[in-house]
């Protein structure tokens, strides 16, 4: 089974989000994801000892509304692969039993953002304002403070969309 987590997934819900400025990067990093909520509905019950009975959405998309979805029976060989934003927070970091760090630079990063958010956004020039003034300030703390490519197992270097590299850091730690 996948999880996004940058989707409905693991968002608070919007109005809880209310310690810091919305546009902030702290707002972004610090109240945006339902960290209690991720661990609790989907990282406890799939992991050892766990009911397997989860939960792959919180919120709608908009995060206005808890998700109505249904709880759902994962297989006892059911493997999770969650895709999202700031996964290796230390709420989250010891359920994990492989850590993939997909690596692309904060210049890409905004250019992809704009590229793929600015229909949503209502223009690519509100699209780059968040980017650089929330979105990629958030992501940098994150980097700083959790030093996510250091910790993960595998880095997916995506620098090239059409080519990304691997790289096994279990190997290199070995060594």
């Amino acid at each position: 089974m996948a999880v996004d987590g940058c989707s409905a997934a693991g968002k608070r819900a919007v109005a809880v989000r209310t310690r810091f400025p919305r546009d902030s990067p702290e707002s972004y990093y610090l109240d945006s994801w339902d960290n209690d909520g991720i661990r609790d509905e989907l990282l406890l019950p799939l992991g050892p000892g766990g009911s397997r009975r989860y939960r792959a959405a919180l919120m709608d998309f908009a995060a206005l509304e808890r998700s109505d979805e249904p709880a759902w029976k994962a297989t006892d060989d059911a493997v999770l692969v969650a895709d999202g934003c700031f996964l290796q927070r230390p709420e989250l970091d010891p359920h994990w039993d492989l850590r993939i760090f997909v690596d692309i630079p904060l210049d890409e990063v905004l250019r992809r953002g704009i590229a793929r958010d600015q229909a949503w956004m209502e223009s690519a020039a509100e699209a780059e304002r968040r980017y650089r003034t929330k979105y990629i300030p958030g992501e940098s703390r994150y980097l700083d403070e959790v030093r996510p490519r250091g910790r993960a197992e595998l880095v997916v270097d995506n620098r090239d969309f059409a080519d990304p590299r691997l790289t096994d850091q279990r190997v290199d730690r070995s060594a």
